[in-house]
């Protein structure tokens, strides 16, 4: 900042227009680049963390389940993960015939499954 300003000086003091100009120029030039680092520095962030959070889900007995700090959470259902990558988290359903039957809030769907997986 100090050179920036010492620069600035020295072209007014000796009439240089056109030095200033380019001075001005370079400024504008590195604020632009300044501001595009921290929007790719953001960028990086949200991609980190959806790879984050895609390595975490898990496919087991038809299920999305999704491991977070060695525990299996979930299920979510399959068919939004796969859609929209969105993970809707399923509930038991009420009116199965069995224990292991899974109902998407969202999407509607049933699944029947084994169980859940071991962490």
């Amino acid at each position: 900042m100090e050179l920036t300003k010492e620069a600035k000086a020295y072209f007014k003091s000796k009439g240089d227009a056109e030095g200033l100009e380019k001075l001005i120029g370079i400024w504008e030039a590195l604020i632009n680049l300044k501001e595009r680092v921290s929007d790719l520095h953001d960028e990086n962030a949200d991609l980190r963390k959806r790879l984050e959070r895609e390595d975490s889900m898990h496919l087991h007995e038809a299920l999305q389940w999704r491991m977070k700090d060695g525990q299996y959470e979930g299920p979510f259902c399959p068919a939004c993960w796969g859609k929209d990558r969105a993970d809707v988290a399923m509930s038991l359903d009420a009116y199965a015939d069995c224990e292991s039957r899974y109902f998407c809030p969202a999407c509607k769907m049933n699944f029947h499954v084994g169980q859940a997986p071991v962490s």
